[in-house]
């Protein structure tokens, strides 16, 4: 009897011991939700304004919907106001959270039917 009562102390022992070292497995969070936006103003460019390149824009979606830290990449100052005016029109569904989001920005020029 025991020898029984040793045998079940020690797989009881070596039981706990290898559940202290099991992890539980965690899912890994989900990725925040792309932001929904609801408006915007229209982007407003002079004619007269040239940009070379692609113009780097960030900036944060607010919880309530708004935008602000707008950043923009290197171009000329015409591109610069235009483009931070209109990401400040930019208005989105409410957040849980504030959320960091970037584009690149290229000026695309044709004539009509072309």
């Amino acid at each position: 009897m025991r020898n029984v009562s040793r045998f079940f102390l020690v797989s009881g022992l070596i039981s706990l011991a290898l559940t202290g070292c099991q992890s539980v497995p965690t899912r890994a969070p989900a990725p925040p939700a792309h932001p929904e936006m609801v408006s915007s103003a229209p982007l407003k460019i002079a004619d007269s304004c040239e940009v070379q390149g692609a113009v780097l824009v960030e900036y944060t979606v607010l919880q309530s919907g708004q935008t602000a830290n707008i950043d923009i990449g290197s171009g000329p100052d015409c591109v610069r106001e235009a483009l931070t005016a209109w990401v400040s029109s930019y208005r989105y569904v409410p957040q849980s959270t504030d959320i960091a989001a970037r584009f690149e920005w290229i000026l695309v020029s044709g004539k009509r039917g072309s």
